[in-house]
């Protein structure tokens, strides 16, 4: 197996096919949008290795230095080819020894393979989040009632900036992903194919941003509440639901989506009982594990085989 750094953009084709190929294999991508968006523009924030056996795409592992609480994120696209559980865990050696090596003390790894959630903990990680993807049929069955007050307008691009970052980074303070967008971000999104200014519904009480909800189109007509978020000053009024309507009857009639999905925490017990009760049901999880890389690491070898918790 030979590792290499990622070169852009001479590499991105080949990395586009692997991901396709993971994608109909798994029914799921595996890069996270963000770290997609950070592969594709080349970000030095990122690092990108590549796996190869007798030069074939094996693997790839992506590194990001752009979290909240971890040095950095982990996360790799595996060949449905090359899934042995001993190539597995070279994969996943090789990335934390690579994460090491850039100094990280602390690794976040995603994972949404069931083959990679049960070797990870062998070296050392221990779960820290539950993601849950749920999906519903459209039409919704339940049609939104609007807040009194309250309305409802697409985004203004040149306008809304402000107000929609100031609102995201107050309902998410402190969240590892969303908690922290910037007019970089939030420009990069909007340039996007995918982005559509109509999709965005603005929630305003007068002149007061008050709540949004975001929504994408993805193929096989799915879509998605891509983000959703109420002012914590304006919480308690259901307009969470409301809001959630409002982006499903969009999805649905606008933009001829038959599939409804969105990721939302899993101890978010709240938020995951509001989608249950709009018709959401569970697709699958994704799960991300920490690994305290500068507690007696070093070059990782063989992996840790003590007693853990089981949990996957």
């Amino acid at each position: 197996m030979h590792i290499r750094p990622s070169r852009h953009p001479e590499d991105l084709n080949d990395l586009r096919r692997l991901f396709e190929q993971c994608r109909s294999a798994d029914g799921h991508v595996p890069i996270g949008e963000h770290k997609y968006l950070d592969l594709i523009d080349g970000n030095p924030d990122t690092l990108g290795f590549i796996f190869e056996v007798a030069n074939h795409l094996m693997a790839y592992v992506h590194l990001s230095s752009q979290a909240v609480d971890a040095d950095w994120v982990l996360e790799a696209a595996i060949h449905p080819d090359y899934r042995d559980p001993a190539v597995i865990r070279g994969v996943l050696r090789s990335a934390v020894d690579l994460a090491i090596g850039v100094g990280a003390g602390t690794i976040r790894l995603w994972t949404y393979l069931p083959a990679v959630t049960l070797l990870v903990e062998e070296f050392g990680f221990r779960q820290e989040r539950q993601l849950l993807q749920m999906r519903m049929p459209l039409p919704p069955r339940q049609t939104p009632t609007p807040p009194k007050g309250v309305q409802v307008t697409s985004f203004r691009v040149g306008t809304d900036e402000v107000a929609w970052i100031a609102l995201n980074n107050r309902a998410f303070a402190g969240h590892p992903e969303n908690g922290s967008w910037t007019r970089t971000i939030l420009a990069d999104r909007i340039r996007q194919d995918w982005f559509d200014p109509d999709g965005v519904l603005m929630a305003w009480q007068g002149s007061e941003l008050v709540g949004f909800c975001w929504t994408k189109l993805h193929r096989e007509s799915i879509g998605e509440i891509y983000v959703i978020a109420i002012d914590p000053d304006h919480q308690g009024r259901s307009l969470g639901t409301w809001l959630t309507l409002e982006g499903l009857w969009y999805l649905s009639r606008r933009r001829q989506a038959t599939t409804a999905m969105l990721y939302v925490d899993a101890a978010n017990r709240s938020a995951v009982g509001m989608y249950e009760r709009l018709g959401f049901g569970l697709d699958h999880v994704d799960r991300s594990f920490t690994l305290d890389a500068g507690v007696g690491q070093g070059e990782m070898g063989e992996p840790n085989t003590r007693e853990h918790d089981g949990q996957a």
